[in-house]
């Protein structure tokens, strides 16, 4: 018996502590409770009073959220995984516009950043996008574009799996991805956001063939692979940019580590590279086979790209990154032959790199 009256007071002590532990909501309501009882008092007051009332909302929401981290990080993380996934093949149709680390409108006031957004991406998102377009288009653009966004509101994801990921706005047509980080005060913040815009006609179809033209052969590059020494382009008959990159002794200079540097300490490691070339290698032994190209530039490292069409040639540069790895830009040439459009050349000039297709199909150095 008092076995069984002990199981029953601890199953009360438990419920017990477990009602008092807060919940998301009662946080939510103890922070309106006390915000709507200081704006209460502000119906006549001068601009000056409600500024200092703002003020006293922002330190009790501070206070009021900041008090459970743990909390705030769990609710955000459920409005995260709520949010219907943006397909990554999608970005291959964008490129860059611009780009900003600055969110002032979110650094103004950190105590009703608490109240309005650290456990909503979504909202969150909206704001950092909004924040990038208020200072970078003029205010007549940035009115019509908010009485579009009405009409056409935006649609926000989120980029892969993790407890945070990446936030993706989809916003008339043009692409914002926003980099999120959780503090350990449980306070989710953006870190920089991406302004991407869609690629159409030539453009597309020029940066589209980027990877593949820079790539090499399985054979070639699983040759390389297994050499004892370090990669020579005297071993390869085509000499490619993946190959000239593996092989290239890096200039330390500042001009030239804007054209090319590895991200590691030192030279990257063979494992390093191979792992990122071979990403879209499947298969093993004899049954091994590549889904897309054998590249130092996949489609998703390339982080700008420019493209100047004047009838049928274009040229450019592509700049490119893959993190804590290697980082670069290149100069292209494309050709339209035959109503389709062919990269024909490579040039990373500080490196006294400059290849071209042969008739053979095979790259050479010019």
């Amino acid at each position: 018996m008092k076995t069984v009256i002990a199981i029953i007071i601890a199953c009360l002590l438990t419920s017990a502590a477990l009602a008092d532990e807060p919940t998301f909501e009662s946080v939510q309501e103890e922070f309106r409770q006390k915000a709507v009882s200081i704006l209460s008092e502000s119906e006549e007051a001068s601009p000056t009073d409600i500024a200092a009332k703002i003020a006293e909302i922002s330190e009790i929401a501070n206070a009021t959220f900041g008090a459970h981290p743990d909390l705030m990080k769990k609710e955000a993380a459920n409005r995260f995984k709520n949010l219907p996934v943006f397909p990554a093949s999608r970005l291959d149709d964008f490129v860059e516009h611009k780009s900003s680390k600055q969110f002032p409108i979110l650094q103004s006031d950190a105590g009703l950043v608490w109240a309005t957004l650290a456990w909503e991406p979504a909202q969150l998102a909206y704001i950092a996008k909004t924040s990038v377009l208020y200072r970078t288009l003029k205010i007549d653009h940035f009115g019509s574009r908010g009485l579009a966004n009405s009409y056409c509101p935006d649609k926000i994801y989120r980029l892969g799996e993790g407890e945070y990921p990446d936030l993706v706005v989809d916003s008339l047509g043009d692409l914002f991805l926003v980099d999120v980080e959780m503090t350990e005060a449980g306070y989710c913040k953006p870190v920089s956001v991406k302004w991407m815009k869609a690629l159409a006609g030539d453009v597309k179809e020029i940066r589209n063939l980027i990877p593949a033209a820079a790539g090499m052969t399985l054979s070639d590059m699983d040759m390389l692979a297994m050499s004892p020494t370090t990669p020579n382009p005297s071993d390869v008959e085509s000499k490619t940019l993946t190959l000239m990159l593996l092989s290239l002794k890096v200039r330390d200079d500042e001009k030239s580590r804007k054209e090319f540097r590895h991200l590691t300490a030192g030279v990257a490691k063979p494992s390093q590279l191979a792992e990122e070339i071979y990403r879209l290698v499947k298969g093993s032994g004899k049954l091994r086979f590549a889904l897309g190209p054998v590249t130092m530039i996949h489609s998703d490292r390339i982080t700008d790209f420019t493209c100047a069409v004047e009838g049928d040639k274009a040229t450019g540069t592509v700049t490119f990154s893959v993190p804590e790895l290697f980082e670069g830009q290149v100069n292209y040439v494309a050709q339209r032959r035959d109503g389709k459009w062919k990269i024909e050349e490579f040039m990373m000039p500080l490196h006294e790199i400059h290849i071209a297709v042969a008739d053979n199909g095979n790259w050479v150095q010019k």
